[in-house]
């Protein structure tokens, strides 16, 4: 945004947030406070307010007030209001600025992981003993990009050593709630959230979004199909581009057997996540249950192609060949699943139907149930 442009009133629309709309009140009567600037850029961004924090910023520039900390929000909101490159272009002036600021490294990892490249963004991150004055964020950032890359096991160590290093923090809590669930330590990660969830309450603080998934899941695993709901209402409600709960949520209404719901919810989450595994094995089975055979195949064949060793796939290829009452293909998916997974429920059922000890009615009671694995991360990642 060039320093040219007229400057409006830096909480412009803020009446829909009531501690915007006190700071905007403030600000009228002081617009030169720059720590109420700097409250109203912090303010603005935690709301989405893109261009209520570069007005504030902007003034703060103007007064000579910005700081590398400013800086970092006017990247944060240019790449939150799809301005990326502009956002580059104001980061590498700031580090070239101040070349020893950490939170500006950790803006480059998250601009870098923006663009997919999810390794570039670990390798950006400050050195852990370069970002004590960010150590949370940079630990609980460092935690995703673990988890997005696989790595499960030097993520939970990484939330770990900062635990040792600083105590506990509940940022860092939130980013290791999904690695348990990804690591089939749902039991863990629910009383984890359960626990960050008390937390919060009890200090007025706002939810994590982090948390609904593993509450989500645990109460959809235990039949309370209303909390599962309850939870991924507040979540998307939030952030409706989270293909995580999109699955959860299309889990959620199969089980209760509103087919259309989770037909359309489960798109939603291939949409957000294409090669996710288990959204399409849970979309296959919708499929399938509404008779669209070639439809769920496809979802099956590419849920294998995202993860060639998930049993589970092939389990649920296998009940479709039943299904379609050709044995042969049906027996050697069967055999694929049971060598990935000896005992894999989706290839029980199929042997079943071959055999005739189970209906296609008796398929569609326990579709729920099966399809409810596509979210046992065990079996989705293969």
């Amino acid at each position: 945004m060039p320093l040219t442009r007229p400057l409006a009133s830096p909480a412009a629309d803020a009446s829909a947030h009531p501690r915007l709309q006190r700071l905007s009140d403030f600000l009228a009567l002081d617009p030169r406070n720059a720590g109420l600037l700097r409250d109203m850029a912090c303010e603005a961004l935690r709301a989405g307010r893109w261009d209520a924090v570069l007005r504030a910023v902007q003034r703060l520039r103007l007064l000579g007030e910005e700081r590398a900390s400013e800086r970092r929000l006017w990247v944060r909101a240019l790449r939150g209001a799809g301005r990326a490159d502009e956002a580059a272009a104001a980061l590498d002036d700031a580090q070239a600025r101040w070349p020893r600021d950490a939170g500006l490294a950790l803006e480059r990892s998250r601009a870098l992981a923006d663009s997919g490249d999810f390794a570039g963004a670990l390798q950006a991150l400050p050195a852990t003993e370069h970002a004590e004055a960010e150590a949370g964020a940079a630990c609980a950032w460092r935690v995703r990009l673990l988890h997005l890359l696989g790595r499960l096991d030097e993520a939970e160590a990484a939330a770990q050593e900062h635990h040792a290093r600083h105590g506990r923090d509940d940022e860092v809590e939130a980013s290791l709630l999904a690695v348990l669930v990804d690591a089939s330590r749902l039991d863990e990660a629910a009383h984890r959230a359960a626990s960050l969830v008390a937390r919060c309450r009890a200090a007025g603080t706002a939810l994590p979004h982090a948390v609904a998934e593993p509450l989500a899941l645990a109460a959809l695993r235990e039949g309370r199909s209303g909390a599962a709901r309850d939870w991924t209402d507040r979540a998307l409600a939030q952030r409706d581009d989270d293909g995580r709960l999109w699955l959860v949520r299309g889990l959620t209404h199969l089980v209760e057997g509103q087919g259309a719901d989770a037909e359309r919810a489960l798109e939603r989450a291939v949409e957000v996540l294409p090669e996710h595994p288990g959204g399409l094995l849970a979309l296959g089975w919708v499929r399938m249950l509404r008779g669209a055979h070639g439809d769920a195949r496809q979802a099956f064949d590419r849920a294998l192609a995202a993860s060639p060793a998930f049993a589970d796939a092939h389990g649920s290829l296998a009940v479709l060949e039943a299904l379609d009452g050709r044995p042969g293909p049906a027996r050697d998916a069967i055999r694929r699943a049971e060598g990935l997974e000896p005992g894999n429920p989706a290839a029980c059922l199929a042997a079943a139907r071959l055999e005739g000890r189970c209906s296609e009615a008796e398929v569609r009671r326990l579709a729920g149930r099966v399809a409810l694995r596509s979210r046992h991360p065990a079996a989705a990642t293969g």
